[in-house]
């Protein structure tokens, strides 16, 4: 099995020592992995930043094998299957313990949502975001709140470090935001990580369902910036930005002036973590989306 250019090539492993060592064994993993569940392998690999995603055949049908480094990320994604099992997530069939290996549910993947008219992926982010909000999430996962918190606490400190990649007003703003976003959170899970690329059709019955679920609490608007800037080279002009964020937001239902703050909030945090990371496209996405809502 050949490792897909576009996964060794993910800004994931730039910072990553292991990162090489892992890419060079995935075929192996695979191999041992389709030996001890009795698993055929069953098309092109496919992948994500994080993870290699193999169709296969399962003794109960069709099926993904999912392959990601054994760290905290992949604990927290299988903890975050579980908890959301019987929404609309992908179905979680088999695991390792560490979740570095997980058997899957087989979704449509010629059908994902980033292709869809961006109408319809406002509306269908939104109300998923809305399915999501599940009462009673665990106590130890990543709050909203604790994001919010972090941006005032480290935001001023990192944009001077990172050479002020963006106006000092913009900063500023994206602070007193967090700092009024930082109590009066809802108790509800979150999904930390949904936009239009990690939705696809569910092969039976064709609901729209949700793959790689990163679990927090707190605000269910907290992450709908990245539905935003993640379709943003889709909208034509800043009008058109407003008007699909404004959508995602109404079809998300909670409290809109909360979620209109974390548009701004996690654009502006996102923006610090890309130009740390090296990226030089998504800071430009993140800049025609901050000046779309101002």
């Amino acid at each position: 099995m050949e490792v897909p250019d576009g996964l060794r090539q993910s800004p994931r492993w730039w910072h990553d020592p292991d990162g090489a060592a892992w890419l060079a064994g995935l075929p192996a993993l695979v191999a041992d992995a389709c030996a001890r569940w009795d698993l055929r392998v069953d098309g092109a690999a496919m992948h994500g930043s994080n993870a290699l995603v193999v169709p296969v055949v399962a003794q109960s049908g069709a099926a993904a094998l999912r392959l990601t480094p054994g760290d905290a990320r992949a604990a927290a994604e299988l903890r975050a299957l579980r908890f959301w099992a019987g929404a609309p997530v992908v179905g979680l069939l088999r695991a390792e313990p560490d979740g570095s290996v997980l058997l899957l549910e087989r979704l449509d993947a010629s059908r994902p949502l980033a292709e869809r008219p961006v109408d319809e992926v406002a509306a269908t982010l939104g109300g998923l975001v809305r399915r999501l909000a599940l009462p009673d999430p665990p106590d130890d996962v990543p709050s909203t709140a604790d994001a919010a918190r972090a941006l005032v606490e480290f935001g001023p400190r990192r944009w001077q470090t990172l050479g002020r990649p963006m106006p000092v007003g913009v900063l500023d703003s994206a602070t007193e935001l967090a700092r009024s976003l930082a109590d009066g959170a809802p108790d509800v899970a979150v999904d930390g990580d949904v936009h239009a690329g990690q939705v696809m059709r569910s092969s039976q019955g064709g609901a729209w369902t949700v793959v790689d679920p990163l679990l927090m609490r707190g605000d269910p608007g907290y992450d709908l910036a990245r539905s935003v800037w993640t379709q943003v080279d889709r909208l034509p002009d800043p009008a058109a930005v407003r008007r699909f964020a404004d959508l995602v937001v109404e079809a998300a239902g909670g409290d809109t002036q909360r979620s209109r703050a974390w548009l701004v909030v996690r654009t502006v945090e996102y923006w610090l973590w890309c130009v740390a990371a090296g990226l030089t496209e998504d800071p430009l996405r993140c800049a025609r989306l901050i000046d779309a809502l101002a």
